[in-house]
């Protein structure tokens, strides 16, 4: 059953507005630390009709990275929690298009999607090597299957790195195979 967040999550989505993911985050920021932050935290874990958490829609439907942030900062399980196809909100952001911009403050260059990636992976490690159910990609497999040529080497090298997960070597994460017996490498070039 879709939640409040949900709803606002797929008005942000379906939006024509020039910032529509403003309302979500004025609603975690009213909600978090408030007496109602426990039952945001719960609706943060719910699911809707395909199983998707308000993170996944979130990062499915391309919200900010401060949504993001957000959203794990309230409830941070809701990245370990797979859709009905078996998908966690990190093959979701690994689905999007990378984009790149130049930080306004000191004129760098950022990814929010790197840096989406970065969040959820700090926020469940171990979702760096999952496979999703029901074609057995990685996160790199998903990464390189779409969008490959809007990758950035950073993105593609925390990937690769196993997110700097301790313990997780590149070739744990280049040898695993999807279900089409495909490693990621095999998915960049076609």
């Amino acid at each position: 059953m879709p939640t409040a967040i949900h709803k606002l999550c797929q008005t942000a989505i379906n939006s024509t507005r020039a910032h529509p993911w403003t309302p979500v985050l004025e609603y975690l920021t009213q909600h978090h630390g408030s007496s109602s932050g426990t039952q945001l935290s719960s609706d943060l874990l719910k699911c809707d009709d395909e199983g998707r958490t308000p993170l996944s829609l979130a990062v499915q439907g391309g919200a900010p990275e401060m949504i993001v942030r957000a959203m794990l900062s309230v409830e941070n399980g809701a990245c370990e929690i797979e859709d009905h196809d078996g998908w966690l909100p990190i093959h979701w952001a690994c689905k999007r298009p990378t984009t790149h911009t130049v930080n306004t403050t000191d004129n760098t260059p950022y990814c929010p999607q790197h840096q989406i990636l970065t969040h959820l992976t700090q926020a469940n490690p171990t979702s760096i090597v999952t496979a999703t159910k029901n074609t057995l990609q990685t996160p790199l497999h998903v990464a390189l299957t779409h969008y490959a040529n809007t990758r950035t080497v950073d993105t593609l090298s925390y990937l690769v790195g196993g997110g700097n997960v301790r313990g997780t070597l590149p070739n744990e994460v280049l040898g695993l195979v999807d279900g089409q017996g495909r490693l990621a490498l095999h998915c960049a070039v076609g």
